[in-house]
């Protein structure tokens, strides 16, 4: 008995001694885990230790730089100065290309940089185009100063013969505003060389692409092409009106002189012309860059002006009817604005 006790006895103290074992409060990290005590490492001979060397750091990408906003103390303006190359109404032919500068000046508060770009304000649906229709700035223009601004421009292949085709420039700031003046170029899109007068407010362009002339007109007048190949610009007949002359101003291409001089060929015009008996007397004027002849004594239904002109070998009459009467005054108005603003260009 005393025998089994004692094996009992120490059998329950072997048990509680195991039990305290199994159920210790300090836990056991798992194998590989972030609590293992790391191995201390050690170089080979000749190697540099690991704590000597500099890490290296990637770097952030950068955030794109954001547009410079000008403090509120700066304010951008621009002036047009003038047109360096390509003056307004240069006649080009479809599919050229061309180089136009402008010269502006910084008229505000701001000094221009890289940041700020010229820009072609008319790009959709144009048919004079840039080649570039965005250009930053080349160099820094202080206040006050002025530069000067190329841009290559192409005329649409297609572009009708006689059209006006316009591109519009503008300035724009750093922040993405465009200010200031509104530089433009203005051309005729034509089989020939020279340069026509464009059009304003109140006078309209007009070109004779066979005969190789254009002037400007009133806007309230139309122009029209005769039987005989006349071209005439003349003021509408008001309502109900039939039997009066409206100012009326026609250009005749009389086809080759025969190489007479303006002189020769005036007088022979003339005196076909004149009533027998009666020479008609003469005065000498220009139309346009052009010397001419004029005469207000030939026959006529109604008081006219008949001027002889010779351009490039062919002889050009021009009638301006009616001199006297109501409307006299406004056929002199309308002469004088078209011969004031006529031009001959090459074919």
């Amino acid at each position: 008995m005393r025998r089994f006790l004692t094996v009992l006895i120490f059998t329950m103290i072997v048990g509680l001694l195991l039990a305290a074992c199994e159920f210790t409060d300090t836990p056991r990290a798992p194998a590989g885990s972030i609590y293992d005590t790391p191995t201390p490492y050690t170089p080979f001979p000749g190697e540099t230790p690991l704590s000597t060397l500099t890490p290296t750091i990637e770097e952030p990408m950068p955030e794109p730089a954001a547009a410079t906003e000008q403090p509120e103390s700066c304010t951008p303006d621009s002036e047009f100065v003038a047109d360096i190359t390509i003056p307004d109404g240069t006649l080009i032919r479809p599919g050229d290309s061309f180089t136009k500068t402008w010269r502006i000046q910084n008229d505000g508060t701001c000094t221009w940089n890289g940041e700020y770009t010229w820009e072609q304000r008319d790009v959709e649906g144009g048919q004079l185009l840039a080649r570039e229709p965005v250009m930053p700035i080349p160099m820094t223009v202080l206040p006050g100063e002025t530069l000067e601004i190329s841009v290559e421009l192409k005329l649409h292949p297609d572009a009708p013969l006689g059209s006006e085709q316009i591109a519009r420039f503008q300035m724009r700031s750093p922040s993405g505003a465009f200010f200031g003046t509104h530089p433009f170029t203005v051309i005729f899109a034509a089989l020939g060389s020279g340069v026509c007068p464009i059009g304003t407010g109140e006078l309209l362009p007009y070109i004779n692409l066979s005969d190789h002339y254009c002037f400007l007109y009133p806007k309230d007048h139309t122009t029209h092409v005769g039987q005989d190949g006349t071209h005439y610009a003349s003021k509408p007949a008001p309502p109900g009106s039939t039997e009066e002359m409206m100012p009326t101003v026609g250009i005749q291409n009389k086809g080759s002189t025969g190489g007479l001089s303006l002189q020769d060929w005036a007088a022979q015009e003339i005196s076909a012309a004149e009533a027998p008996g009666s020479p008609a007397s003469t005065f000498s004027l220009s139309v346009g860059d052009k010397d001419a002849i004029a005469t207000d004594d030939l026959p006529g239904i109604t008081t006219t002006r008949v001027v002889y002109v010779v351009h490039s070998g062919d002889g050009f009459v021009i009638f301006i009817v009616p001199l006297d009467g109501p409307y006299g005054a406004e056929t002199l108005d309308l002469w004088e604005t078209m011969r004031d603003s006529f031009v001959f260009f090459s074919p």
